[in-house]
């Protein structure tokens, strides 16, 4: 349970669903979704476990960490990674894929 003045804790990578969701409870409760940075590209795991450590204060009551990764349309072979590798864009539809 969230109050007023907790903290809900996550990255600029956050998958926006689950953002949604976060943004969803911190107003109904009042809380503040603290959003860290973390550059891409990092130059290492420690770097992003160190900017989340930092975010985190006394008032956070939920740390939101994830990455989603979408093998089926990044896959080798795709039409969307031959797209990409060809330095072309990147289509945005699920059936984009060969």
């Amino acid at each position: 349970m969230t109050a007023t003045g907790d903290e809900l804790l996550t990255t600029s990578h956050e998958y926006n669903a689950c953002r949604n969701a976060m943004d969803f409870v911190a107003g109904r409760s009042g809380a503040r979704v603290v959003a860290v940075d973390v550059p891409f590209p990092i130059g290492s795991s420690d770097e992003v476990v160190e900017r989340v450590l930092d975010g985190a204060s006394d008032k956070t009551r939920l740390a939101v960490v994830d990455h989603i990764t979408s093998l089926r349309e990044n896959r080798p072979g795709s039409r969307r990674a031959r797209d990409r590798d060809a330095g072309g864009r990147c289509p945005r539809s699920r059936d984009a894929t060969a």
